[in-house]
């Protein structure tokens, strides 16, 4: 649709961080009961409908499709905002959507939205000879650029929070697409939080062990900065906090309600030891041994690294099958279960904890 730029935003704490745009839609369609506004793609900003022709109140539902917006009860978000007669109203709630329905008799002008967006420069590119992946291509860059917020966030349309996991993603899609030092710094400080440390970082325990990793990644790809210099202590600091939990064999598990072993949505079984977590524990016991090793931290250098070593030594005699190739998914009271998911196996060649040999496999 058209576009008019309209300035920058003076929200607090971030100031000039985000920019605006006015965004009108490329499409409507009268609805039974409404009109349907479609923007052409997912879109992030405030809804603004111009030229009332009464004082009225109006509701609009957005949706990622037409079905979604026209299910005045199932949508899972809509707004309910006065118009005045001759006035721009424009909701105070930002959105994320594509399509807006707004119920009522068509009695104003224009509609609009003002989009509200990070103005990264772009640094990287993909292009491939398969159309339908370059298309693909396009979704997830449009996609990342919305969720570019104060920090990273998963769900504009519904959570709108960061969470370690995604995190862990967008920090490398960031190196290889805006390369901006900015977003990666704040959305690492918000994910660690305050001391002291209580919980991991967003109750997940695979989460903080990705936290560990991804400054390890911001160490390769930006170098020994300021910021990894004053995050260090709180690095320390979460580490302390996961070794304490660990057993004598190194192990780390989830504690009844307070932790959540997360690995993915699939059903699974993640009581006891979870394999799988063990082994991204090894990995961000290594990343920060890497990290102390550039500080000349001897200490904690041989402190991290060795006990990466054993948590992996007693991980493949616990749970791997040398004869199988595969790993067992967990230990529940000393029990080894019998089950196999392919988590272990991804994170074991992906963080090369085997050899050569056992990986091809």
């Amino acid at each position: 649709g058209e576009t008019v730029r309209v300035g920058y935003s003076a929200r607090a704490p971030y100031k000039n961080l985000f920019r605006k745009e006015k965004v009108f839609p490329a499409a409507k369609e009268l609805a039974e009961d409404g009109t349907l506004y479609d923007f052409g793609r997912e879109i992030f900003g405030y809804l603004c409908i111009h030229d009332a022709a009464c004082d009225c109140t109006v509701t609009a539902c957005y949706g990622e499709s037409k079905e979604e917006a026209l299910s005045v009860k199932e949508c899972e978000t809509l707004d309910v905002f006065a118009l005045r007669a001759g006035k721009t109203s424009v909701c105070r709630h930002s959105r994320g959507f594509r399509y807006v329905f707004i119920r009522g008799e068509e009695n104003w002008g224009k509609v609009s939205v003002n989009y509200e967006f990070i103005p990264f420069e772009r640094k990287g590119d993909f292009c491939c000879s398969d159309a339908v992946v370059n298309q693909i291509y396009d979704v997830a860059y449009h996609t990342f650029h919305l969720c570019s917020r104060e920090t990273f966030l998963d769900g504009l349309k519904r959570d709108r929070w960061y969470w370690g996991g995604d995190a862990y993603q967008s920090f490398l899609y960031n190196y290889y697409t805006f390369f901006d030092r900015d977003i990666n710094e704040r959305t690492l400080w918000a994910l660690r939080g305050k001391d002291p440390v209580t919980l991991h970082v967003n109750h997940i325990m695979d989460y903080t062990f990705y936290w560990f990793i991804s400054l390890a990644d911001y160490l390769l790809y930006m170098g020994e900065t300021d910021f990894l210099k004053s995050i260090w202590p709180r690095a320390i600091g979460m580490m302390e906090y996961c070794l304490a939990l660990a057993d004598e064999n190194g192990f780390i598990a989830g504690r009844d309600v307070k932790d959540w072993v997360f690995l993915d949505w699939a059903p699974m079984d993640n009581r006891g030891i979870v394999c799988a977590e063990q082994l991204l524990f090894v990995q961000a016991l290594r990343s920060m041994a890497k990290i102390a090793e550039q500080f000349c931290d001897g200490e904690r250098a041989t402190l991290y690294g060795a006990a990466a070593e054993k948590l992996l030594r007693n991980t493949i005699e616990r749970f791997y099958d040398k004869e199988k190739g595969v790993f067992w998914h967990n230990c529940i009271d000393g029990k080894v279960q019998k089950n196999v998911t392919r988590y272990a196996s991804i994170f074991a060649v992906n963080y090369k904890l085997l050899d050569d040999k056992e990986c091809a496999h």
